[in-house]
């Protein structure tokens, strides 16, 4: 899915920027839709620290497999 409401980070390695403007985001909580994605699409609910920006919305969570077999989430 190539929609910016589901967009992946680009590097697990680094915080998730901001869609609009590349800053930086900050996770807050969910909304009831955001729940009901999430039984189709793991998401999570991001807002754009940037007071001018004010951007808000879902960022896709991927799973990884760790070596051992656990699985971890990835931002």
């Amino acid at each position: 899915m190539n929609s910016p409401r589901y967009l992946t980070t680009e590097d697990a390695q680094h915080r998730p920027v901001c869609p609009q403007c590349g800053g930086p985001l900050r996770r807050v909580h969910r909304h009831a839709i955001d729940m009901l994605i999430d039984t189709l699409i793991p998401v999570l609910r991001f807002r754009c620290v940037t007071a001018e920006c004010g951007w808000e919305g879902r960022r896709r969570r991927l799973q990884t497999q760790r070596s051992d077999g656990a699985r971890r989430q990835v931002l």
